[in-house]
């Protein structure tokens, strides 16, 4: 009987196919990639899958996609599996450093580096990281290398980021100065220390750049979101307005959400204000009788349920927003924006009771949950009586039931799983009041 040509194979077998050089290009790169999914660390260590890795990395006669396909693999097992820095991160510094190598191993190593440390699995000595630092700044590199070891910037916990990324926002390079915005929200997001004015006005200049594009706005908006957020220097204010005005009038949508993520993140009554208009804006009116479809008009029904989808999509994005604002405030160790908590649990509850779509109501039963903390307490009442009027009736349908369960858990501490007798009757003794539905 001839065996089943589909078999798996173990992990030996899987070593033996990505080591030999009899074996095709697209073959190996196959076995690596079943091997960089092991969870086992036994299987690594005991069938030294790191070592073999690393000897194909850099092996400088292996096809290059083969070595990049390794060079992913040994991040993967890094992040998932165990310790295998020590032994591939000499090999990927030489790849990194020879300017002479093609590109794609050289980004490979660098997105690799970036994986790791998004993944907070490991990579704290700092020779890979300054290597990705001369090479972000070196103007005779090509951008998407440069752009690449600006992202693994962002992620390495350093004090030099900023004197590294800022310089990087005037690049003449767009790519390049795409990621080094993004990286500078992410680097922006672990320090405490002041912002350089410089970059803070730099910043707040792009989002009125017509040669600035779409995305790299977006990520211009969420840095100076976070600066306005923590205070870090009052230069960053005057971006607020700017954001407001892309969420009421952009024509891009990319830019009306990514407004709104920054209001998200701002977190303050000023952005919950006009996150409480948008969602009116993009909410459909009453449903009036439908009209005939006029040819001559060029209606198309699939048309308007793509935009019916449009805006279904950003007020669920609102709600995000929403509960982005609890949490920011409930996080706070002093005091929190009374004004913010309250317009925003109003809105929560609104939308989680009647909002056309439910995507948005369950994004905004989720967004409720952020009401646990103790002194939001004023705002328990309305939301437990939305929540238990929800459960109760019959046109709720049990996947949202058990979702607005986990919020009743989370309110108010009490476990009566999907039962609204059970809800109904702890409000009635707890919270007190005639149930306003």
């Amino acid at each position: 009987m001839a065996m089943a040509a589909d078999r798996d194979l173990t992990t030996p077998e899987l070593v033996s196919v990505a080591k030999s050089t009899s074996k095709s290009a697209r073959v190996r790169i196959g076995a690596i990639m079943k091997l960089a999914e092991i969870t086992d660390g036994a299987q690594i260590r005991d069938f030294k899958v790191v070592e073999e890795l690393v000897a194909i990395t850099g092996d400088a006669t292996t096809d290059m996609f083969i070595r990049s396909t390794s060079i992913e693999a040994l991040a993967r097992i890094q992040i998932n599996v165990t310790t295998a820095q020590d032994k591939f991160l000499p090999i990927f510094i030489t790849i990194l450093k020879d300017s002479k190598l093609h590109l794609v191993l050289r980004k490979a190593v660098a997105d690799a580096l970036r994986d790791v440390l998004a993944g907070s699995k490991g990579l704290v000595q700092k020779d890979a990281y300054k290597v990705c630092v001369e090479i972000a700044k070196a103007k005779s590199e090509t951008p998407g290398l440069r752009a690449a070891c600006a992202d693994v910037v962002g992620v390495y916990a350093s004090e030099d980021n900023l004197e590294v990324l800022v310089p990087l926002l005037s690049d003449t390079e767009s790519s390049v100065v795409e990621h080094a915005a993004a990286a500078l929200y992410n680097a922006l997001s672990r320090m405490s220390g002041e912002i350089p004015l410089p970059a803070t006005n730099k910043l707040v200049e792009m989002l009125d750049s017509k040669t600035v594009g779409p995305d790299l706005k977006v990520n211009v908006m969420k840095v100076l979101a976070q600066i306005i957020r923590d205070a870090k220097t009052t230069a960053a204010n005057g971006a607020l307005p700017k954001i407001i005005d892309f969420v009421k009038n952009a024509q891009d949508d990319k830019l009306v959400k990514g407004g709104i993520e920054a209001l998200g993140i701002i977190a303050t009554a000023a952005a919950v204000e006009p996150l409480k208009q948008a969602y009116m804006d993009y909410k459909p009116a009453a449903a009036a009788p439908a009209a005939p479809a006029d040819p001559a008009k060029g209606e198309d029904a699939a048309a308007k349920k793509q935009e019916k989808g449009k805006e279904a999509d950003i007020r669920t994005l609102i709600m995000d927003a929403l509960s982005n604002v609890l949490q920011t405030q409930g996080e706070k160790k002093t005091g929190f924006d009374t004004k913010a908590v309250h317009e925003s649990s109003a809105l929560l509850i609104k939308a989680g009771e009647d909002d056309p779509s439910k995507t948005v109501q369950s994004a905004a039963i989720f967004a409720l949950r952020y009401l646990y903390y103790v002194k939001f307490k004023a705002e328990h009442k309305d939301a437990v009586d939305m929540l238990t009027f929800k459960i109760r009736d019959t046109k709720t349908e049990d996947e949202m039931k058990v979702d607005i369960s986990k919020t009743l858990q989370a309110i108010t501490g009490q476990d009566f799983g999907t039962d609204p007798q059970r809800w109904d009757k702890w409000y009635q003794d707890n919270m007190g009041g005639k149930k306003t539905r």
